[in-house]
């Protein structure tokens, strides 16, 4: 029995561009294994950054089948989230992983790729990665960086999922931070108030030290990487303090004043260190 894996590819850009990936199973069964899915994902890769260098794209998806004897569709995959959810399960592919949603980053206009109008190229699969372990919430924090933020769908279901399933930890927690400071988009501060009615509050009031500690990382990250924080460092001390301070105020809200001053110390430490960079 001769079974075939074919993967219509489709994206659209400067130009509509189409392939047709084909690939010999090597199994006789018409059941995708480790080596099929690792044969998938590097295609796809290679596929996708085959059509980036051919011009700037904005969209890619793509339709799975298992063939047999080259007419019989024994099986079909339509969609990331399908795909990666049977990936996911093999922990071998992790590598493969990060190489895919990190190629799809680099999308038109400098911003990540879009599977659907709705759907960024890559969420199937981070999504899919954080449901195995929260572990991978670092990396769905660094997912969610690249993605159009100030055209949110799916986003604040998604984050509310992650932090339901697996509550208030020091994992998410820094989901919490960066959802506020570099991931809050168009409903990140909304979002982080809701957290903090619905138990983020009651954790940072138990973890205060470690969750200082995660805000000055996030700080640091989004003075550096974010525009909006990156222009406050241009401003006088006490001018940038008031604009760093202010773009938390749902947070700062709810500190003690001496976590404020901590957090006041660190921002000048920050501030005299770029000047001293410069």
């Amino acid at each position: 029995m001769s079974y075939t894996i074919k993967i219509d590819c489709n994206a659209s850009g400067e130009n509509s561009l189409s392939e047709q990936i084909v690939i010999s199973k090597t199994t006789t069964n018409k059941e995708l294994e480790l080596t099929d899915y690792q044969n998938i994902l590097q295609s796809l890769t290679a596929t996708l950054t085959s059509f980036i260098e051919k011009g700037e794209i904005y969209e890619f998806n793509y339709i799975i089948k298992v063939i047999y004897q080259e007419e019989m569709v024994m099986d079909s995959i339509d969609g990331e989230m399908a795909l990666f959810e049977k990936i996911v399960k093999h922990k071998e592919l992790l590598e493969f992983i990060n190489k895919y949603v990190n190629t799809a980053a680099n999308g038109k206009y400098g911003k990540r790729i879009w599977e659907d109008s709705e759907t960024p190229l890559g969420n199937g699969a981070m999504i899919a990665l954080v449901e195995t372990d929260k572990k991978y919430i670092k990396n769905y924090i660094d997912f969610l960086r690249t993605c159009d933020l100030d055209h949110e769908v799916s986003q604040w279901g998604d984050i509310s999922d992650i932090i339901n399933t697996y509550g208030y930890s020091s994992e998410t927690s820094e989901l919490a931070i960066a959802r506020l400071m570099s991931c809050a988009g168009q409903h990140g501060k909304e979002q982080f108030e809701d957290f903090l009615e619905n138990g983020l509050e009651t954790y940072i009031t138990e973890n205060k030290k470690s969750f200082l500690t995660a805000l000055i990382a996030e700080t640091k990250y989004s003075l550096y990487y974010c525009n909006y924080y990156h222009n406050c460092l241009e401003a006088p001390k006490d001018d940038f303090i008031n604009e760093v301070i202010e773009s938390i105020e749902e947070l700062v809200s709810i500190l003690d004043k001496s976590d404020v001053d901590f957090y006041t110390k660190e921002l000048i430490e920050m501030w005299e260190a770029h000047r001293v960079l410069k």
